[in-house]
Order: C-alpha cells, then structure tokens, then sequence
C-alpha cells in the first residue's frame, strides 16, 4: 500500500492533501484520462458503505475518495499519515477554479435545486473572470427515464466539459457518478455535497474555530436538524466505537 492509499474501517480512503489532490486532478487533465470519479469521505459516506456491499463498491471503485471531514483526516494522522489535510467539499471547488482559469479547464455543474447551479455560475464568473463553465443542470428530484437520462449525458459531453461538479448529496452523488463513469466523456466527476449552496449562499460554512474543534457537524445540524438527525446522532458515535476498535487492534 503506497502513501496515497490506506482504508478506514475495511473501507477504501486516501490519505491526501489539498495540494496534491489538485495536482492529480490536473495530470488527468493534462493526459485526459476520463472516466474518472471522486468521492469526498466523511464519517456519513464511511458509516454508509460499512453497512452497504454495493455502496461500499462504488467507493472502492472512485479514482480517490479523499478526506472532506475532520474525523476522517484525524483517523488517518492516528494511522501514519502526517501530511493528510482535511480536503472540504466547498473549499476544494473554489481552489480548483480558480487556479483553473488560466489553464483552459472547463466544467459543468450537475445538481443542486432548480435555479442554484445557475446561480451557481454568474456566482464564479464574477469571482474569477474568464474562468469557463460550459453548463449546468438542475435534475428533478425523481428517477430519470432512460430517455433523459441520456440526454443529460449528450449535454455534458456536447458541452466539451473537462471537470463535472456533482453537488447531488451523499450517497446518491457517488452512486450517480459510479453509473456514469462510462457514459461520460469528462475527464473527472468530483462529488462535492452541499457545496453548490454554500456558495450561493443557501448555507453558511462553520467557522475556522468549529472545524478546527471538529464542530462543523454541529454548526450543519443546527441549519438542517430534521435532515440530518440521523446522520449525525446514529453514525457518528458508531464510527467513534469501531474507529477505537480499529486503532487498539
């Protein structure tokens, strides 16, 4: 196993850092290397695929599944992994376009309600100008026929994207993105969750000291209680008990 590559709890996880995750993304791009996918782990995304075989398949099967909670980067410092950083979904968006902009990257947004990926795009366009987003898309919250199913995906590979934003929420982003790897001709999805409203402003990110006190869990709940309860007061003290485990074994 290299330094790039550990597991959590039996579940794939790499140990990374910001700047080595955007520099990969960037060699895929350079090489074009598509049908690539990459799941952002958190305490919910692990618990989940602990408890699901085939959930569990769609992470081993990412191209990276990186640490976007606290907990997760903490449990691979405790294993050896000095240089981890903890890669935020909404962090890593704003990062990635913006060194992107001088570099003809372009991307799609996929997800988030009606009228958000929209704002979504005047938002970075007049944060970093010139910075080239080819299209977006508001799915219905509803099964897609085969028939629009395909035509999203005729979209975003007519569109010439290079990076697909899939701001769907966990699970259904990463088993969205495992489906399409091959119907797909970007050279990279990235599940970012709630990031798509965190910077429009539907949500508000926790502040510096909450994440550093590995608070920002709490700082969510208190913005969607009822959504997220069960994330949070069922998974959460299971993966502190197995993670303990796991440590002194």
């Amino acid at each position: 196993m290299s330094n790039l590559e550990s597991t959590i709890l039996g579940i794939k996880a790499n140990p990374l850092n910001f700047k080595t995750v955007i520099s990969l993304i960037n060699d895929w791009v350079k090489e074009r290397a598509t049908g690539k996918y990459v799941v952002l782990e958190n305490v919910f995304t692990i618990m989940n695929a602990v408890d699901d075989p085939a959930y569990c398949t769609v992470v081993k099967e990412a191209a990276l599944a990186i640490p976007d909670g606290k907990p997760v980067a903490i449990m691979h410092k405790l294993k050896g992994f000095k240089t981890v950083e903890q890669t935020r979904g909404p962090e890593l968006m704003y990062q990635y376009l913006k060194q992107s902009v001088n570099q003809d990257i372009s991307h799609f947004f996929y997800g988030g309600k009606e009228g958000v990926p929209e704002k979504l795009k005047v938002f970075f366009e007049n944060e970093f100008p010139g910075i080239k987003i080819v299209g977006t898309y508001s799915p219905p919250f509803r099964k897609l026929t085969t028939e629009e199913d395909q035509e999203i995906c005729d979209r975003i590979n007519q569109s010439g994207a290079d990076i697909l934003w899939v701001g769907l929420g966990a699970p259904k982003q990463d088993i969205w993105m495992y489906q399409h790897q091959e119907k797909l001709t970007v050279v990279v999805q990235l599940g970012i969750g709630a990031a798509f409203d965190f910077w429009i402003g539907n949500l508000k990110i926790a502040p510096k000291w909450m994440q550093t006190l590995c608070l920002e869990w709490f700082y969510r709940f208190l913005q969607e209680p009822r959504r997220l309860f069960k994330r949070y007061f069922y998974h959460n003290p299971r993966f502190i008990w197995y993670s303990l485990f796991e440590l002194i074994s």
